[in-house]
């Protein structure tokens, strides 16, 4: 089905393997923000991905939704074109209906570009900028930065939602 970004779409799966797939184009780079609800469960039920549908499905931004009843993740889509939408089931099945609301922000500037998951595809950032990255099952963002002189380094890292402070790890290297 094709959807556009600013619908709300609804949808049920049918069996542990059925999945829905929506499709949806964009004119121009945009941050897209999609809320998943459903049910309140006790487990992680639905699982939902934006997929870059211009060459290779390759897995953008994903977000899950279990017993809080709602998820949202957003994603930059730094390019104008076609992508895809997946929703699956994630661990338990359900025959309840879900709802998907697509968002989204105008800039990407500061945003956090997939696939960064190695040192060769690092997202380049610059002294001082902030970022906003999503981290999803077994993803990991890598950044780099010029440092021009010797001197200190720090860098920090804040979560939201339900992340805890020892829910993430940085590590510094040096390409040298």
């Amino acid at each position: 089905d094709v959807v556009h970004v600013g619908d709300t779409v609804t949808g049920r799966l049918s069996s542990k393997t059925d999945a829905d797939y929506f499709s949806f184009s964009i004119s121009s780079p945009l941050v897209l923000t999609v809320r998943f609800s459903a049910g309140s469960y006790s487990d992680w039920t639905f699982y939902a991905g934006v997929y870059d549908a211009n060459g290779q499905w390759t897995r953008l931004g994903a977000g899950y939704v279990g017993a809080a009843g709602a998820s949202e993740f957003s994603v930059a889509l730094t390019k104008a074109g076609n992508y895809g939408l997946y929703v699956g089931v994630s661990t338990t099945y359900s025959a309840d209906s879900y709802s998907l609301q697509l968002g989204s922000v105008s800039s990407v500037s500061n945003w956090e570009h997939e696939g960064n998951n190695s040192v060769a595809t690092a997202n380049a950032i610059t002294l001082g900028q902030t970022m906003t990255g999503q981290l999803y099952a077994n993803d990991v963002d890598y950044y780099s930065v010029t440092i021009g002189s010797k001197g200190c380094f720090s860098a920090s890292i804040a979560g939201t939602g339900s992340a805890t402070s020892d829910a993430y790890r940085a590590s510094l290297y040096d390409s040298a």
